[in-house]
């Protein structure tokens, strides 16, 4: 369990500083909302409860020049975004130019 706590937060660390350098130096994109998935993590809380936090995680897609599908994932979010973003809408993603795989999701508002 220790295991997936410490995944959850470096998920969220990690993509924060890759964020701020592609936002200083990487290409914005607008990318469309495919689906918000809840994962569920077996993990304890603070209160000592087991299995009460369920982080969301946007999932989005954009298709390249070269007509390639990618798909991004945001990082975890406490909070379901569900009331200010669906399916279809779109947003911001800033990729690394050099390899696309680098990217951050802008959710601005909704963290």
């Amino acid at each position: 369990m220790l295991f997936f706590a410490l995944g959850f937060f470096y998920n969220s660390y990690y993509k924060e500083i890759l964020g701020v350098q592609l936002v200083k130096r990487g290409i914005k994109i607008q990318a469309a909302v495919k689906e918000i998935e809840h994962k569920k993590l077996d993990m304890i809380t603070p209160g000592g409860d087991i299995g009460k936090n369920v982080p969301f995680i946007v999932v989005a897609n954009w298709k390249d020049n070269n007509n390639i599908e990618h798909t991004f994932r945001s990082k975890y979010l406490v909070n379901n975004p569900q009331p200010k973003l669906k399916p279809g809408d779109s947003v911001d993603v800033y990729i690394n130019p050099k390899n696309v795989r680098r990217y951050f999701i802008d959710l601005g508002n909704l963290e």
